[in-house]
Order: structure tokens, then C-alpha cells, then sequence
């Protein structure tokens, strides 16, 4: 009977310690992640006064510049008889950007805010260092005026006599500082342009810097509130619900987020969108690789190749007036008819023969040239980001008409005029506030796991040892020979 009892209450002792460690490996886990979902559907919602929203009215999360690397044309006269364009690169030039988020007004449901947005550049003379100042060093590049105005005489938009005109007051190749290229200059062709109603402005420049203008029309997203796969994701940008510039319902969506929040949760192999305002246009992100910054594991997103295809080869992006070559997006439409393109660096990912009529430009480096953003998956914060991109102008021969002689002999060209480089990076004081809110809990738990499965799996070991010797001193006491019996006794 007490043998039976030993054993009762070691298998009793035995199961428990299997309970344990099984609630360890497979429970525990699920309760952190149901226990953290929970958390950050509270916590990660854009409401006023709360830790996120603050983040998201003036992104403090470190650093956040944006280069000018500028492509100055050193054979201008040449180029104009028929020689390859000749590049050399200036800079790069550091400008802190500041974004701030203005009087946000909340739907009656908290699902939804509306704000006003400000985005600014101060030049760093420090980061630039002596070599470079953009007050005084002088490039020539293409004349993005009167290269609009070939194009639309080209497609019969406008008439001959305006196209010559502009051809007799200006050069198709022109000279300013690298200031009056970035933030605005004016010259008599634009004046023209502007009054002939082929140009709206009356300055042309590369970036606008603390426009007025963003203030006077109002920007929406959703907050997260009751889904929060949804947070930042916009409903209506700089006062429109979707988009006129594109030739498709589709790509005049106006889909993601501006690329500093994202649903929580990720992991590798996800798909995500940001709509990109300097494009004008939203694109697709692919989460196929991890990173790292201060030991806090990020998911490295980026753009992928069918993403920049012409339409050739990827029929959807026509909606996108990709007609041309492969890894340039045609922005014209975007951007007052001028024949602006995008493509990433020194022509990463495009049609090798875009470059054939550039010299002076170094090769692609896709580490130095790609866009990509390490985003936090647990919370689906932004930590790091590096948005790189190249503006080209496109230039074209006039042939067939002896009053475009001067335009006659250039090169189909699409030439590089800057590369610009965005970026963002946590600073310490952030990764460790986010290690304290986010990881310290989470250590905590797993340190629970580990505790129990130790604790479990020692009791178990210490029950089969228990068991075992339980098992040999029954057979040792069934072997054993008495040395009297009961006849040697009588």
C-alpha cells in the first residue's frame, strides 16, 4: 500500500512538471502575444496627448536630413553639337529637415485626423564641411523650362512661333548657384512661359522650402482606432481624396502611410505601402530582410524591381505613364508637363542604355544607391530609413526645322540634375525608451518561459530518477535469497 501511494504521488508530481513545462513553451507564448496585441491596440492609436501622437506631429525620432548631391554639366557647348554629356558631382550638400503637423481636428469617432503639415530645410555647414556652399557654388544643368517647352512642341502642344521664341531669349543648358537650382530663380523665359500659360510659376526650383502653400490645404489619416492595422494610412492628402495626375483609378489611389508608421506586428515576407508626396504616387515595399540598430531587430523594407518595370515588361505600371525605359517613372504629369523622370542613383536598376550618352558618372552601388526602411515589427515603427532618388530631365533633338538649328544635334538624353538622400535614424535616447516600453516586458516574460521550463524539466529528471531507483530496489527485493527458512528453523 505504501508503494502504491510513492507511486501515486510521484506520477502526480511527474504530470505537474509536464503541465508546467508545456504551459511555458506553448501558453505563455500565446498569452505574450495576446497580452502585447492588447497593449498596443490601447497604446499605438494617434490620439491627442499621448505619447505616439506626439511622435507623429514632430517625428524627433533622431536625426533627419536631407542631401543634395548636384550633377553640374562640364561640357555644355559640346554637348550641344552632338558630344556625350560630360557630369561632375558637387556636394554633397546637408539640410536638416523638419516636419511639424498642425491644427489636427478628430472625427467625432476618433477614426480619423485632419491636419495641416510644414516641411522645412536649414542648410548644416557643419555636416557639409568648407569645400561646399550652396550660396556660392555655381552649376550648369539642363533648362528645365525650355526643355518642357520642346517636349510640348514635339506633341503638338504648343505652337511654333512660342517654341522658337523661347529657343532665341534662353540656352538649353543654363548657370546658377546651387541655392537659386534647389529653392528658386527666375529668368525671362519663365516670365514668358508664365504668360503664355505653359508654366504656372513664376520662379522655377528643384525643392520648395517652408512653402506657405502647405499650410492652406488640409491632409487626413486614420488613427488606428478600432483597427489598428490601419494607423496612418491616409484618407486624403493636401486636400484631395485621390489623385488627378495618373491615367488609372489605381494609381491615382492615394494608399499607405507616409512611411513613418506602420501596423504592428510584421514579419518577414510582408508587404507594405507608403504613398511618397515627392512622387506623388504610392509604391509597394517587401520585408524580405532583417536588420539591426542597438540590438533592437528591425525588418528591412524596399522597393521592389516590378515596382519601376516600364510597362513593357509590367503592364500595370502604364496607369503610371511607364513608357519608356525600365526603372525610370515619368513625373511630368506631376509636375507642369516638364519632362522630369525618376529613378534611383546613379541609375540603379535601369535599362543599361539610358546611360550610354552620359559620361563623368560613377557606376551603381546598390548599398550606396537603394532605398530601403527598417521598420520595428512588434510595433511597426520606423527606425532607420535612407530614401534615395535621382531627378533627370529629358532633352530632345528638334530635326526637321532649320529655326531649331541650335537644339538640332543634341543627344536623346535623360540627364541627371541631383541625387537627393533622405534620412532618418533613432538616436540612442529613442531605442532605449522603446528597449524600456517594449523588450524589458517582453524579457521579462520569457524569463518567466525559461524559469518554469528549468523548473519543469529539473522535476522531471529528478521523478525519473526517483522512478528509476524506485524500479530496481523492487526487483532487488524480489531477487533476494533469505539465508533461514522455515525447516533450518525446526
Amino acid at each position: 500500500m505504501e508503494k502504491r501511494c510513492r507511486w501515486t504521488v510521484l506520477l502526480l508530481v511527474l504530470l505537474l512538471a509536464i503541465a508546467i513545462v508545456v504551459a511555458a513553451v506553448v501558453v505563455i507564448p500565446i498569452l505574450k502575444t495576446l497580452v502585447m496585441n492588447e497593449k498596443l491596440k490601447d497604446e499605438f492609436v494617434l490620439e491627442e496627448g499621448n505619447t505616439l501622437f506626439g511622435i507623429w506631429k514632430s517625428p524627433d525620432i533622431g536625426p533627419m536630413y536631407k542631401t543634395f548631391t548636384m550633377y553640374s554639366v562640364k561640357n555644355p557647348d559640346q554637348a550641344m553639337k552632338g558630344a556625350k554629356i560630360e557630369l561632375t558631382e558637387m556636394g554633397p550638400y546637408y539640410f536638416k529637415e523638419f516636419r511639424r503637423k498642425f491644427s489636427p481636428n478628430f472625427t467625432a469617432d476618433g477614426t480619423i485626423v485632419h491636419y495641416k503639415q510644414n516641411k522645412y530645410y536649414v542648410f548644416d555647414r557643419n555636416r557639409t564641411g568648407s569645400q561646399w556652399d550652396p550660396d556660392v557654388d555655381r552649376m550648369t544643368t539642363v533648362n528645365a523650362v525650355l526643355a518642357t517647352v520642346i517636349k510640348l512642341y514635339l506633341n503638338k502642344e504648343v505652337r511654333g512661333s512660342d517654341a522658337v521664341l523661347a529657343m532665341m531669349i534662353s540656352n538649353l543648358f543654363v548657370t546658377h548657384t546651387v541655392s537659386e537650382f534647389l529653392w528658386g530663380y527666375t529668368d525671362l523665359l519663365i516670365k514668358l512661359a508664365n504668360k503664355k500659360n505653359l508654366y504656372p510659376r513664376t520662379n522655377f526650383s528643384l525643392q520648395i522650402n517652408n512653402s506657405a502653400s502647405d499650410y492652406l490645404q488640409w491632409s487626413a489619416v486614420k488613427t488606428g482606432k478600432g483597427n489598428s492595422d490601419d494607423i496612418g494610412d491616409f484618407v486624403e492628402w493636401d486636400g484631395m481624396p485621390h489623385l488627378d495626375y495618373w491615367n488609372g483609378t489605381y494609381a491615382n489611389m492615394i494608399n499607405g502611410t507616409e512611411g513613418f508608421l506602420f501596423r504592428s506586428g510584421l514579419k518577414l515576407g510582408d508587404n507594405l505601402t507608403v504613398f511618397v508626396d515627392d512622387l506623388f504616387r504610392s509604391a509597394n515595399l517587401t520585408c524580405n530582410q532583417m536588420a539591426e540598430l542597438e540590438s533592437i531587430s528591425l525588418l528591412r523594407c524596399v522597393i521592389p524591381q516590378w515596382e519601376l518595370q516600364n510597362a513593357t515588361v509590367n503592364p500595370k505600371n502604364a496607369e503610371w505613364y511607364a513608357n519608356t525605359y525600365s526603372g525610370l517613372l515619368n513625373e511630368s504629369s506631376a509636375n507642369y508637363r516638364a519632362p522630369i523622370f525618376i529613378s534611383k542613383p546613379h541609375y540603379l536598376d535601369v535599362d543599361p542604355e539610358v546611360a550610354t550618352n552620359i559620361t563623368g558618372l560613377r557606376g551603381p552601388d546598390r548599398q550606396l544607391d537603394d532605398t530601403f526602411l527598417d521598420i520595428e515589427p512588434i510595433t511597426g515603427a520606423l527606425f532607420r530609413t535612407f530614401k534615395r532618388l535621382q531627378a533627370n530631365i529629358q532633352i530632345q533633338p528638334i530635326t526637321h526645322s532649320i529655326a531649331f538649328e541650335k537644339v538640332s544635334k543634341v543627344r536623346h538624353t535623360f540627364v541627371p540634375i541631383f541625387f537627393a538622400e533622405e534620412s532618418v535614424l533613432a538616436n540612442t535616447t529613442t531605442c532605449n525608451l522603446f528597449k524600456t516600453q517594449v523588450y524589458e516586458p517582453i524579457d521579462v516574460i520569457r524569463g518567466v518561459q525559461w524559469g518554469l521550463v528549468g523548473l519543469g524539466g529539473l522535476v522531471i529528471v529528478l521523478c525519473i530518477i526517483v522512478g528509476a531507483r524506485m524500479i530496481y530496489k523492487r526487483k532487488d527485493d524480489e531477487q533476494a535469497v533469505p539465508l533461514l527458512d522455515s525447516s533450518d528453523i525446526s
